[in-house]
């Protein structure tokens, strides 16, 4: 269905501290993925730790994923936004997706996923349409 929530939130990019020049100037990927979660705030330096780190890294690992940056509100909820940019919907689908989506890292299964609440309808995935 078209058009049954609107965001209209503000965010800043965090991770990547800097992009590269081929990142800054690159077209839209042809499949993204963006997750909108939320921790509890007396974790959230462990959270960002933990994503940038342990995880986001093991991401560029999966066969056709190409970038991810993230994203951290000044206005608006949730409070942070990931994008996975992919070559297609089947990397969101395979192994290797699956396999980062569960694989243990100490920070984030001891301490973070338990407290960190996706919003409504994330993760979203978004296929480019034009041009094809």
């Amino acid at each position: 269905m078209i058009g049954t929530a609107f965001i209209s939130n503000l965010y800043r990019r965090i991770y990547p501290e800097k992009l590269s020049k081929e990142t800054a100037q690159a077209e839209m990927s042809p499949v993204i993925l963006c997750g909108r979660m939320s921790v509890p705030g007396e974790i959230d330096a462990q959270f960002n730790e933990a994503y940038n780190n342990e995880r986001l890294p093991e991401c560029l690992k999966i066969p056709g994923y190409i970038r991810n940056r993230r994203f951290e509100a000044v206005r608006g909820e949730p409070k942070y936004t990931t994008v996975h940019e992919m070559e297609s919907v089947d990397v969101w689908k395979s192994e290797g997706w699956d396999n980062w989506r569960t694989m243990v890292t100490p920070v984030w299964n001891s301490l973070i996923r338990g407290q960190m609440v996706h919003a409504e309808g994330s993760p979203a995935v978004f296929r480019r349409i034009f041009p094809a």
